[in-house]
């Protein structure tokens, strides 16, 4: 009965001591988000000053850069100002520290910038993202960057649309599916009314769906805990009780919708249309992280230690032993820039995201082997896959700025290997065999696109054409575009993410970006937030869920704006 009661006071205190260290961080972070915040109740609820001017910004990002206007006594300095850089950058300098930026392109945003060629002004990345809106609290981060001054538009009442097939294969056809991201329930009604008799499984994924992004939260909070006690949980399966993400992390969607493709081979194409923006075949991407793209829809590695750290201490570090099974020579992209020389309502430009695929073959299988040909014959053949944005349609801003103009940009799946023999070589001066190359793999993407908007083609005013070679030289990176990390099972895995962390194992060396979570827009800024929270030693994404519930309740109560 002693021993009994032993083991029972040992299993408390043992509990107990775990419920502190899980805790800890949260009643830190409310205690700091109170009494010392870096975050602007002003920004949550208005506009934090006035937006800067042109001179203002010039002032600021139009400086070259040269060895005496580096300022002494810096406290950290931050190499590449893309978003997630930019916002570790920001949440330091607002704790007190002199921070410095250093970019190697001669424009800021990484793989989000944008560019003015020929009177039109293009954008380079992603145009949609999700739980950014004034009542989300993954939005909070967004607001605390901009002061509030950035403006998301909804995207209701628009519809996303999916095109299969080509007027190569008559015997099929050309199908197109459009989907209005609205709302789950209603994606889910318009797959049963183009595939009926699918209520079960459309009723079981509608609802991982809903729930990804609860179940998305061990793959964060891993990081924030001790490693220890991550690694703890993990093996004592506590998340499986809590979460549905290490189950469903471990199917990939290849699994998931192969039954359902013998039945309707067009559906597992309209089901996961993301390969080409997370690099990663559907054979090893991960369900889980499919629901949370899903969900996004409907509501630099190489670099830093191959090229800028010695090798030994590159091998010394404890996150790139714990990355490098999952480092990979990623497939690249081919973009196409193109002007058009009326707006966007003029030419009736949709505003949705257009996804075409040259059949319904299983988008793995296509992939691998439309990338294993040489350039010369894949100009032979299919694009397998094209993804069309009208950017200046999305934008109200855009035709006060450039009147008279559109654009559009297109991106095509293409093999790094097919533009690298040129990447060494100044821009604009890599010979006319790579010109004429990159004119004739452009000039296909643009006559896929024409095939589906042939309203467009006497409006085509102008053409720029984006090879691996021109990403590498652009962005830094040495293999093109594309993903450098894995978003395979075992990349995403909360093993992987408990030791892939920011902090580098090398002293003053912390990571951010997609070498700490993912690569899109919201995840890009969380993880800037997490570098920040590393190095300031205090739980900035904590922070920035309690002021948001700090802020709602003086709302509810009268005290808010």
């Amino acid at each position: 009965m002693v021993l009994e009661n032993w083991a029972c006071l040992a299993g408390l205190t043992v509990l107990a001591y775990l419920v502190y260290w899980v805790l800890k961080p949260v009643l830190k972070a409310v205690y700091l988000a109170i009494s010392c915040p870096l975050f602007s109740a002003t920004a949550l609820n208005g506009e934090e000053g006035p937006y800067p001017t042109e001179k203002e910004k010039d002032e600021v990002l139009n400086k070259s850069f040269k060895p005496e206007r580096v300022p002494q006594n810096l406290d950290a300095i931050v190499i590449g100002s893309g978003p997630s850089g930019l916002t570790a950058a920001h949440f330091l300098a607002r704790a007190g520290r002199k921070v410095l930026v250093l970019e190697q392109h001669d424009t800021v945003g990484g793989t989000l910038h944008t560019f003015v060629e020929h009177g039109y002004e293009f954008d380079t990345g992603l145009h949609i993202s999700f739980e950014v809106g004034e009542e989300h609290y993954f939005g909070v981060i967004m607001k605390q960057l901009t002061g509030g001054k950035v403006k998301f538009l909804s995207t209701n009442g628009f519809k996303d649309e999916i095109v299969i097939g080509s007027h190569k294969y008559p015997k099929k056809g050309v199908r197109k599916y459009f989907f209005p991201p609205e709302s789950v329930d209603e994606w889910q009604q318009r797959m049963l009314k183009y595939f009926p008799g699918e209520d079960k499984l459309m009723k079981s994924l509608s609802k991982d769906v809903k729930w990804s992004l609860i179940a998305f939260m061990p793959f964060v909070l891993v990081k924030l805990l001790p490693e220890w006690l991550a690694m703890l949980l993990i093996k004592l399966k506590v998340f499986d009780i809590f979460t549905s993400y290490p189950k469903q992390n471990s199917i990939s969607t290849e699994e998931k919708f192969q039954e359902v493709a013998e039945r309707h081979p067009d559906m597992p194409l309209l089901l996961n249309p993301f390969n080409l923006d997370l690099n990663v075949s559907c054979d090893d991407f991960p369900y889980a992280v499919w629901a949370v793209t899903q969900k996004a829809y409907l509501d630099g590695v190489d670099v830093t230690f191959n090229q800028l750290l010695p090798r030994s201490i590159r091998d010394s570090s404890r996150w790139y032993k714990n990355a490098k099974p999952f480092l990979n020579e990623p497939s690249g992209y081919f973009q196409l820039f193109v002007g058009l020389n009326r707006e966007a309502h003029e030419l009736n430009l949709p505003w949705q995201t257009i996804r075409t695929f040259s059949s319904d073959k299983p988008v793995g299988e296509v992939y691998k082997e439309y990338l294993s040909l040489p350039l010369e014959e894949a100009l032979e053949v299919d694009i397998p896959f094209l993804a069309i944005f009208f950017s200046s349609a999305k934008d109200p801003t855009y035709n006060d700025r450039h009147p008279g103009k559109a654009t559009v940009e297109i991106f095509g799946v293409a093999n790094n290997d097919w533009f690298k023999q040129w990447q060494n070589l100044p821009l604009k001066k890599r010979g006319d065999e790579y010109d004429g190359l990159k004119k004739a793999f452009g000039q296909k993407i643009l006559d896929k696109t024409l095939e589906l908007y042939p309203e467009l083609k006497d409006h085509v005013d102008c053409v720029i054409y984006g090879t691996s070679a021109a990403i590498a030289n652009y962005l830094g990176r040495n293999s093109g575009g594309g993903a450098k990390l894995d978003n395979t099972r075992a990349r995403l895995s909360l093993e992987a993410s408990t030791k892939m962390r920011t902090d580098t194992g090398i002293p003053g060396l912390y990571l951010t970006g997609e070498d700490t979570l993912i690569n899109s827009v919201l995840f890009s800024s969380m993880s800037g937030a997490l570098t920040a929270s590393a190095i300031l030693e205090r739980n900035l994404v904590a922070e920035a869920f309690a002021m948001k519930a700090w802020n709602d309740v003086n709302k509810f109560f009268g005290g808010g704006k």
